[in-house]
């Protein structure tokens, strides 16, 4: 006898057709924020993504709907019950990923225009009251609570702290007991640039790095501790 899984089946098209909602919003909200600064594939996958979703979310319910029809069922109470648990799970998800997302793309839209290839200049003064904000990639991010200076209102940025980060190899870690080597040791380096907003001018460089525990691979280059507290004391 098989198994009636068609609230499996159901649950799961439910699922599609909401990320494939999450998609359209994020697609909306790069299109509108970033207009035409965004490479074309980025568009082409996030367009992509939700198409497919919503594809295999429709078709899913519309099959569901069929065979509940043609078996004679009737809805039963857990239908309705894990419906609403999914849905509760996405849109609190949605309320925490969208508020961020616009975030970033009115940070992105604002602070754009300032962004040269070259500096204009370097050793330039850091501003009276320094407010900062993240660059990397060529994004714009907004700092966690834990950095003072940081702040998500692009009209008072006036420091961007772009970054890179990598590892390198300085060894191996050895087994106590074998005396085998297990792997390669790490060190996770981050390099910062403190630049003037107004003008796209070097303020400051700076590095650091950071010996990696057996098994890391990497870390959070802006949690360490020499990053935070480096940019903790702008304008102390």
């Amino acid at each position: 006898m098989k198994k009636d899984r068609s609230v499996i089946k159901l649950v799961l098209s439910i699922v599609s057709l909401m990320i494939g909602v999450i998609w359209a919003g994020a697609t909306i909200i790069v299109l509108g924020s970033r207009g035409t600064d965004v490479p074309l594939w980025r568009f082409i996958v996030l367009i992509a993504f939700t198409i497919l979703f919503f594809f295999l979310g429709v078709r899913g319910l519309l099959r569901w709907n069929r065979a509940r029809r043609e078996g004679g069922k009737k809805i039963g109470k857990a239908v309705p019950i894990l419906l609403g648990v999914v849905a509760v799970l996405l849109v609190s998800q949605m309320a925490l990923v969208f508020p961020s997302m616009i975030q970033d793309g009115k940070m992105y839209k604002a602070l754009k225009p300032y962004v040269k290839e070259e500096f204009s200049d370097v050793e330039a003064e850091l501003p009276d009251d320094p407010w900062f904000v993240f660059y990397h990639n060529g994004s714009f991010s907004i700092p966690s609570s834990s950095f003072t200076r940081g702040t998500d209102d692009p009209d008072k940025v006036n420091v961007v702290v772009a970054y890179t980060d990598s590892t390198s190899r300085n060894g191996v870690w050895v087994d106590e007991v074998t005396g085998k080597e297990v792997s390669d040791t790490l060190v996770q380096h981050v390099t910062l640039s403190l630049i003037r907003l107004e003008d796209w001018a070097l303020i400051d460089e700076v590095s650091f790095s950071q010996q990696l525990k057996q098994g890391e691979n990497g870390v959070n280059v802006l949690g360490m501790n020499q990053v935070q507290f480096y940019l903790n004391e702008l304008g102390q």
